[in-house]
């Protein structure tokens, strides 16, 4: 064990402000522990998002260029390492997607009694916030029976009514998964019932580094760890002129860091774990911010309650005033381009950091590629409006309309169907010249030869017709009944996308884009069909035996691609 000077439990805090080296110190002070001790275990714990470049820290730190016997996971990937351990095989997890899906599920079969929301459900974005609420109470261990007391006691009628409704839905949401599937929320839970059985913990080092707090089912965790542990390591960020062991109001700035330092040592009380002597950690700044001074003195000063100016004149920190984002980005890409040219800077140097980068992304391309600047935009981008859902949401529709002329002009504009541009064209001018509208028109030849048609024309039609058919036929079949399953439904609309050989189909514009140069395209291409196929994998896993309608089946679909 790690000598701790005679105790078998220590907690041991590294505090010092943002940059300052703390995150330098775990690594150097983790490598030495981990080298001494190779026989011993050892946790780096950071948040699940910061896991890769923290690994490849260590690995590119360490004197042997590997992890050995330092594991570094977030919160997450710690519990399937102890199921691993334990050879415990959890329930299955239920994801983002499938959440979604179940949440849609539940509000179409509740609508008549939703008194607010029956109506929002179809509103792009609402499932999400919904499912990011049910989220936030497990993770936060508010149990129904308080979240009922707080509703029983809200004067207000109509944020009353919210609250029944979203009260309704979420015990339908935990009826539902209930014996059958997990959520990632409750994870910690179960792995705080499993710790006490595994060896790897027991003994081990953990070092805790990037958090500014703990949700309570974290804390819960963690107290079944600390008794545990040998030794814990926690660096937290706070400033020297702030005491760490007096949590101040909310206002302040470190407020989050001092509430987590009295969190942690309450869980030391508890497990009677020695508290050792805080290590400050100053002297990295100074080499972090190098020459600019002005930088070091904004971050010794910016939301502290008392203020001092900066004593000399600096041109380090800028503002500029412009009319619009765009001129802002033209600015920034016009000051990049010069100090890469003039200055002996590389792109890869600058970030443009914002609060609001949606407002500012439909500017970049246009702008930076106007400089020649290469860019990425950290952004998740939805796949509601790539060709290939449009596609697949074009297809359902056209069931659902029974095959109206906006409908059918959808699916053929997608860019996926059987039919070339030229046919679309043809089949589009003859339909609006005959008024074809409907399923029962289109199963049946085309007879009617309007002014500038002749015979050849119309057999060819036919022929396109014919071809459309031959697939959507089939498709419509299945789709439209009210008494096929999920299952059956997502079979028919599988053959329907093979028919359309859409994964070919895809993999050639792949192709296409990467010859072009546009490898983000690429990789949207590349990706697309593997997550449609999960997705719908998903769909009849949790739903596979229920018999919904084309409008039903269409609406979770959507619910599933907008989480996706």
């Amino acid at each position: 064990m790690i000598e701790n000077g005679g105790n078998d439990m220590a907690l041991q805090f590294i505090l010092g402000s943002a940059r300052s080296g703390k995150t330098d110190f775990i690594y150097d002070q983790m490598i030495k522990d981990s080298m001494e001790h190779e026989d011993e275990e050892f946790f780096f714990i950071v948040p699940d998002q910061s896991t890769l470049n923290a690994q490849k820290q260590l690995v590119t730190r360490h004197p042997r260029h590997g992890t050995f016997n330092i594991d570094v996971v977030g919160f997450f990937r710690l519990t399937y390492r102890v199921f691993e351990e334990l050879s415990y095989i959890p329930k299955d997890l239920l994801e983002d997607e499938g959440k979604s899906m179940v949440i849609r599920k539940i509000m179409e079969q509740h609508k008549e009694e939703l008194k607010v929301f029956a109506s929002s459900m179809k509103k792009q974005g609402f499932i999400d916030e919904l499912k990011s609420f049910f989220a936030e109470v497990y993770q936060y261990d508010v149990s129904m029976e308080d979240l009922k007391k707080i509703t029983d006691g809200m004067k207000e009628e109509g944020l009353r009514s919210k609250m029944e409704d979203i009260l309704l839905v979420m015990e339908n949401f935990e009826d539902y998964i209930k014996e059958r599937y997990l959520i990632s929320e409750q994870l910690l839970d179960v792995l705080a019932q499993k710790v006490e059985q595994s060896e790897k913990l027991k003994n081990a080092t953990f070092y805790l580094d990037g958090f500014t707090g703990f949700t309570p089912v974290q804390v819960n965790l963690l107290k079944t760890l600390f008794p545990m542990t040998d030794r814990v390591w926690a660096a937290v960020t706070l400033d020297k002129r702030v005491d760490p062991f007096c949590v101040t109001g909310i206002q302040e700035l470190f407020h989050m860091s001092q509430k987590m330092v009295r969190t942690l040592l309450e869980l030391a009380d508890e497990a009677k774990c020695e508290v050792l002597e805080p290590i400050w950690v100053e002297d990295g700044r100074q080499y972090r911010y190098g020459n600019a001074k002005a930088l070091l003195h904004l971050e010794e000063n910016l939301f502290r309650s008392s203020l001092k100016a900066y004593p000399k004149e600096q041109d380090e920190i800028q503002i500029q005033s412009c009319q619009n984002r765009k001129e802002e980005l033209e600015f920034a890409a016009a000051t990049i381009s010069r100090m890469v040219r003039e200055e002996d800077y590389r792109y890869r140097d600058f970030a443009i950091v914002s609060g609001a980068a949606a407002d500012y992304a439909n500017y970049v391309k246009e702008i930076f590629e106007a400089y020649g600047i290469p860019y990425f935009i950290d952004e998740k981008k939805t796949i509601l409006f790539h060709p290939f859902i449009e596609f697949l949401r074009a297809s359902l529709e056209m069931v659902e309309e029974d095959f109206s002329y906006e409908s059918v002009m959808r699916y053929f504009r997608s860019g996926l169907s059987r039919q070339s541009t030229e046919e679309i064209d043809r089949l589009e001018n003859y339909i609006l010249a005959t008024g074809i509208w409907g399923y029962r028109k289109w199963n049946h030849v085309f007879e009617k030869c309007p002014a500038g048609y002749c015979e050849e024309t119309l057999e060819e039609l036919n022929q396109i017709r014919s071809n459309f058919m031959e697939c959507a036929g089939v498709f419509r079949e299945v789709l439209a009944k009210k008494k096929t399953t999920v299952k059956e439904k997502t079979t028919a609309l599988y053959q329907f996308l093979t028919a359309h050989e859409v994964e070919e189909k895809l993999r050639k514009m792949q192709l296409e884009f990467e010859e072009e140069r546009d490898f983000a395209a690429a990789k949207e291409y590349e990706q697309i069909y593997g997550i449609v196929m999960d997705l719908l994998d998903k769909i009849v896993d949790l739903l596979g035996d229920e018999q919904f309608d084309i409008t039903e089946y269409a609406d979770v679909l959507d619910a599933g691609f907008e989480a996706a």
